[in-house]
């Protein structure tokens, strides 16, 4: 059978990031949930995602607009109404920064555990976790950070139509993973200008729109704080988050403003006082500490990748 002629390749718009071999000691106890502990620290978290480019996360309805070209398109997920971003997408692309950035286990991924360097397969047990496990969450263990819908003001953005081009897994899965029988790292799609003009219109958030969203944690040690800071873009590497549908197209990319930081700053009263005393901070302190979980290479590559620039263009090709 002749091989079909699929044409030139357009550069691919994504890059992998190296996943670091994990040891025995790189695994550990949670904290747990049953009591504050005074070497950590729990409090919430408020910031405003910034829309750069369009962002769709669907709500995998289609909506009728009578009268208006085009007449179906994909829906925004919505909460109250009001156009969002869940936060279970929030929470998703935090992890996988915070996975890609410490010594973290691999925990989605379809390359079977003999593909994966040392000791990175998913953590089973909840007593023995790695530390994106024991921030966000395992099977059996609830995590230290909850993230809260971003929730579009009605003063704070608007929404728009654009058309998405249509996306297929890659025809060659192993070649484009995998260097031989190892994955060649984590995956992430670059920045760039979004192809706007294609063939499926979905609702879109338009850029410069704002939505507000807090977390809350507890029982960070001052590090993970740190960690998490970083993953959102907060550090000194400034990284530009890429959210929703249509990553390859160069959708989805959003800059998070750090509106506040309140630590809960007498934890014992936490058990019995209705009025907790938030004591605002400066992140100096966690960006420091987190210093020694980081692996500096990786969030270099990764802030590489994520190098906002618009004058690069999205490949509307194959790759």
């Amino acid at each position: 059978m002749e091989r079909r002629d699929y044409g030139p390749r357009a550069p691919r718009p994504y890059e992998f990031v190296e996943i670091e071999p994990l040891s025995p000691n790189d695994r550990r106890a949670p904290k747990g949930h049953e009591q504050y502990h005074a070497d950590t620290v729990s409090g919430r978290l408020e910031a405003t995602l910034i829309v750069a480019t369009p962002l769709h996360v669907s709500s995998g309805r289609f909506k009728m607009r009578r009268g208006q070209d085009p007449l179906l398109v994909k829906e925004l997920t919505r909460v109250n109404g009001q156009p969002c971003v869940p936060a279970s997408t929030l929470k998703g692309v935090v992890r996988s920064v915070v996975e890609a950035i410490t010594r973290s286990c691999v925990r989605i991924t379809r390359a079977r555990t003999d593909q994966l360097p040392r000791g990175t397969a998913p953590c089973r047990d909840k007593e023995n976790l790695c530390l994106a496990c024991r921030m966000f969450g395992a099977m059996g263990f609830e995590g230290h950070v909850r993230f809260g819908d971003a929730v579009l003001g009605d003063d704070t953005g608007k929404l728009g139509i654009a058309r998405m081009p249509a996306l297929y897994a890659p025809r060659g899965r192993t070649r484009a993973y995998f260097a031989g029988n190892d994955v060649k790292g984590r995956k992430f799609y670059k920045h760039g200008k979004t192809i706007t003009q294609a063939n499926t219109p979905v609702e879109v958030l338009l850029p410069e729109s704002q939505l507000q969203f807090d977390i809350r944690f507890e029982n960070l040690s001052p590090g993970e704080l740190g960690v998490l800071l970083t993953a959102l873009g907060l550090g000194e590497s400034q990284l530009v988050l890429k959210l929703g549908g249509g990553k390859p197209a160069c959708y989805g990319s959003a800059v998070v403003l750090l509106n506040g930081l309140q630590i809960w700053e007498d934890t014992h009263a936490l058990y019995g006082d209705y009025d907790i005393k938030r004591v605002t901070q400066s992140t100096d302190k966690y960006l420091s500490e987190a210093s020694t979980l980081l692996l500096a290479d990786q969030l270099r590559d990764l802030a590489e990748i994520w190098t906002y620039d618009m004058s690069q263009q999205c490949p509307e090709g194959n790759y």
